[in-house]
């Protein structure tokens, strides 16, 4: 990672943590990019984020509820297959509940690092 952009998934971004990641990020463009963002039911705020971010994968949990598809070039995955992706450096965990135990797990099992809340 010297001196390249750490590569950010960030699974629950449009909850309290997942938006102070995001200022996070949006305070050193130069060190951190968003490649991931998944969200629960919060489809508005996910697609002002994904207008904002621009990452190359997205996820919400219903999947009726799907972000805005046309003219994006974002991939729709699983919150485990994010969590997985070579692309992805950090896995920021913040998500209720159990909904992100599998994920950790799978980005454990995948040597990401990962950043629970």
């Amino acid at each position: 990672m010297g001196g390249d952009l750490v590569n950010v998934a960030v699974l629950g971004s449009t909850g309290s943590i997942g938006r102070q990641t995001l200022e996070v990020v949006r305070a050193h463009p130069g060190i951190f990019k968003v490649i991931g963002l998944a969200a629960g039911r919060n489809q508005e705020l996910l697609n002002k984020q994904i207008k904002e971010f621009n990452p190359a994968f997205v996820y919400c949990q219903e999947t009726e509820n799907q972000p805005t598809r046309s003219g994006t070039k974002h991939r729709f995955l699983s919150l485990d297959e994010m969590a997985c992706l070579d692309e992805v450096d950090i896995v920021v965990v913040a998500t209720s509940g159990k909904a992100g135990l599998a994920p950790t797990l799978a980005a454990v099992r995948a040597g990401k690092k990962v950043a629970l809340a």
